[in-house]
């Protein structure tokens, strides 16, 4: 049992660290365009269900807690979080923290969802995998919340009803996440395709 186990282990680490080299690959040389250089950290050691970004000089941080790196389902979720996480970095506007203090790089919340789906999934992963993990992330998110789950989990099958009158710069409802995530992938180029669920167009 504990020879089983410690396969087990061995190849969801493995899987994890080949997550993080294809995002390392597929974005190094941009991030240096920029002067800086893209580090990641997979923390095994603890058991947090944080991810955050963050910037330290010219490193620029992606940090997944422990709780991320054990999906039942394959390592899709994981790399889709790396490409959110990512995109506070790299998508652009909106921003999370509008002005010019320490955090005004940080894209919105809705900006890091589809970027991860317009920019970075279908680099780091198939068309197929992307699309199973923006639904098995949305859930994570949804399961995660004990409000959300006052309201239906957020399936492939629905879209979000809500339009909001402003754009929205914290964490939108898990429905309206996997729907930036699946616009963002079906995206035709050169289209803006982010859902009213989250963003008000100026």
């Amino acid at each position: 049992m504990i020879d089983v186990l410690l396969a087990l282990f061995i190849s969801t680490a493995g899987a994890s660290e080949q997550a993080k080299q294809d995002l390392l690959n597929a974005y190094s040389e941009e991030v240096a365009s920029y002067g800086a250089e893209l580090d990641i950290e997979l923390q095994w050691n603890n058991k947090s269900k944080n991810a955050h970004a963050a910037r330290w000089g010219n490193t620029w941080r992606i940090v997944i807690g422990g709780a991320f790196l054990n999906w039942k389902n394959g390592d899709g979720p994981l790399r889709l979080l790396l490409c959110h996480e990512l995109g506070h970095h790299l998508g652009g506007s909106p921003k999370k923290f509008p002005g010019t203090g320490d955090l005004s790089w940080v894209a919105a919340e809705g900006q890091a969802d589809y970027f991860a789906g317009h920019d970075c999934a279908l680099k780091i992963m198939d068309l197929e995998t992307a699309v199973r993990a923006s639904e098995s992330l949305a859930k994570h998110w949804w399961h995660n919340n004990r409000k959300q789950r006052r309201r239906p989990p957020p399936s492939l099958d629905k879209k979000s009803t809500v339009v909001v009158e402003k754009t929205l710069r914290k964490h939108p409802e898990p429905q309206c996440r996997l729907d930036t995530y699946i616009a963002g992938i079906t995206c035709p180029t050169g289209q803006d395709c982010r859902p009213k669920c989250w963003f008000k167009s100026p």
